[in-house]
């Protein structure tokens, strides 16, 4: 999907949300959340919101908007967790 409709202040609500969680501190090292992003399990709320934060940070290090996909393609589980709706950009 493209997400060229987007401008850039119109991203800033996805990319606050992706940056919302620290999973830093919710694993308490780089190392453990970086682990639990690159697993994938996706099986809680945290592990997805963990990956969200990496593939966010990743883009931002790339300068990119490649978040953007990792939060399409995140949605649904944030959905299924209870969150998202009240929360994320929709």
């Amino acid at each position: 999907m493209t997400w060229n409709f987007l401008t850039p202040i119109t991203r800033r609500p996805f990319f606050a949300y992706a940056m919302g969680f620290n999973a830093y501190e919710k694993y308490g090292s780089f190392d453990a959340a970086a682990s639990i992003a690159h697993r994938a399990p996706r099986s809680t709320l945290d592990e997805v919101r963990a990956e969200l934060f990496f593939r966010a940070r990743a883009s931002r290090h790339c300068e990119d908007d490649d978040y953007l996909d990792a939060f399409r393609e995140l949605l649904p589980l944030l959905k299924k967790f209870g969150e998202g709706r009240s929360q994320s950009p929709e």
